[in-house]
């Protein structure tokens, strides 16, 4: 165990490494989200999926630059250690972040300084008299930050596992294949709404969004969607401690 947070403290001295170092400009951005978000909510979601598109490629990066295969071919740890203190520190900074984005989106709605959980509250109340939703719209918000968090750990999960298989080259294309396959479920919700919002009769496609959309209430209902936000983030570390343990598998056999 000590080696393994050794080493997550040595690849924390590597992002504060430089006079403007990465992991300070984390720290500055993490401070103007939390600040903005406080007066426009929304923007603190865009810094949470910032951070969890960035943090393992910015490790790679740093890895390589500061010869980091080499310094743990010569250190006295083992390559199972390796892996093990590289997923256990990625997903520390994300679960950080989502609790750090949870306490400010909870502040937001205390002081509400904009108006725009006035604004969303009113909306909500006409969209549960339509839809019969049982979740407010903290609630809701609360959702998308856990359901932003799991795609920011199973991306870098993905990249990790791509990186301690094979190394730098194919962790590039594990984040070029998980942002293009991002783009292809933004642009599949996209095109259901504007099928939904024009005058097509697509009879498949509303049951399917009808059943989705009943699934998503009877899930979302209990503890004001405490419950689902829950079984998102369990699924996601799930996939996580899976990823780990297949890349160590992985990295024991790798040729270094």
């Amino acid at each position: 165990m000590k080696s393994i947070l050794n080493i997550m403290k040595l690849d924390l001295i590597a992002m504060r490494a430089k006079k403007f170092s990465l992991g300070k400009f984390y720290v500055i951005m993490s401070i103007i989200a939390a600040v903005i978000g406080v007066i426009f909510p929304p923007l603190i979601l865009g810094f949470v999926f910032a951070l969890s598109l960035t943090a393992v490629t910015s490790f790679i990066d740093i890895d390589d630059k500061n010869g980091g295969a080499m310094t743990f071919a010569v250190i006295p740890v083992t390559r199972k250690q390796n892996v093990i203190a590289r997923y256990g520190l990625i997903t520390l900074i994300l679960t950080v972040n989502l609790t750090l984005s949870l306490i400010v989106l909870k502040t937001a709605q205390l002081l509400d300084l904009s108006g725009f959980f006035r604004a969303t509250g009113e909306l909500n109340e006409s969209l549960s008299a339509v839809l019969g939703l049982k979740m407010n719209d903290f609630g809701f918000f609360v959702l998308v930050i856990c359901a932003l968090f799991a795609y920011g750990m199973i991306f870098s999960a993905m990249q990790l596992g791509a990186y301690f298989k094979s190394g730098r080259n194919s962790a590039k294309k594990s984040t070029a294949r998980g942002l293009f396959i991002l783009g292809l479920v933004y642009a599949a919700f996209a095109a259901v709404i504007m099928i939904e919002s024009s005058s097509l009769d697509v009879k498949v496609l509303h049951s399917a969004l009808v059943v989705f959309v009943s699934l998503f209430m009877s899930l979302s209902a209990p503890f004001n969607g405490a419950l689902l936000g829950i079984l998102v983030l369990v699924c996601a570390y799930g996939f996580v401690f899976y990823k780990a343990a297949c890349s160590v598998i992985d990295y024991e056999s790798r040729e270094l």
